[in-house]
């Protein structure tokens, strides 16, 4: 019997029907989630997720586990000189597991905040595609076997109805005519740089800036209020923009 893959827009099927069909049906095969901030692609076997990749730096199993205070930058940097010199390209949590610098239980861990972190990020942003294509094998990871897929996209969602109240996606965050260069962006705070590097890495929209910007509401607010009165950002709402183009 042929089973046949589905693909479509995020904003015509949400992420957690999505996630809901695959788990229920217990499909098997590779999901993929193209958004305006990341892509992650997941495994599933027979409704299981098998494992998770992300384009995220910030998601990261590595960058995860400092975050979580598991490891340091340092052992996190030795690790993957090891991981560089290995012609069997192990893993970087197999790395880390193998010279004692974390547990397994930490690793997985890290991967259910990786996991959760890409679900929420892709709720709080408008657009997207997804596309899942249907295999008979697929390889479990058995870092992912932990994963509770279900009390994730929960979790994701509240956090997601949370983010809405505080990140209108219709706002937009422009650069000023005022003259940015190396020199005046050295004088910013480290969360004021954060927001304007990732505006002049061409994102607009104050949601996908304030994920890309790693920073929590409050710094994210206080780093906007700090730039516009440098006069160096203006927010301005999509619907204005479109009202000055007719």
């Amino acid at each position: 019997m042929c089973v046949m893959g589905f693909y479509g827009e995020l904003e015509d099927l949400p992420l957690q029907d999505i996630l809901y069909v695959i788990s229920s049906h217990g499909k098997s095969g590779l999901l993929t989630l193209q958004t305006p901030s990341h892509d992650i692609s997941l495994k599933f076997d027979r409704g299981a997720v098998a494992s998770v990749t992300t384009s995220d730096g910030s998601l990261k199993i590595g960058q995860l586990l400092v975050a979580q205070g598991y490891v340091t930058d340092e052992k996190i940097e030795h690790a993957l000189g090891l991981q560089a010199v290995n012609p069997e390209s192990t893993r970087i949590g197999d790395v880390l597991i193998e010279v004692g610098y974390v547990t397994r239980e930490q690793i997985q861990d890290a991967v259910n905040a990786q996991l959760e972190a890409s679900i929420f990020r892709i709720l709080v942003q408008q657009g997207g595609t997804f596309s899942f294509e249907p295999t008979s094998e697929v390889e479990t990871d058995p870092i992912a076997s932990g994963i509770r897929l279900e009390s994730m996209v929960l979790n994701a969602m509240r956090m997601a109805d949370e983010w809405g109240s505080v990140h209108d996606p219709s706002v937009r965050i422009e650069l000023t005519d005022a003259l940015i260069d190396s020199a005046s962006i050295n004088e910013l705070s480290d969360d004021e740089r954060a927001v304007v590097m990732t505006v002049l890495n061409g994102d607009t929209t104050i949601d996908v800036i304030a994920l890309r910007s790693g920073l929590d509401a409050g710094r994210f607010k206080a780093a906007l209020s700090s730039l516009q009165q440098r006069n160096m950002i203006m927010l301005t709402s999509i619907s204005q923009v479109e009202d000055s183009t007719v």
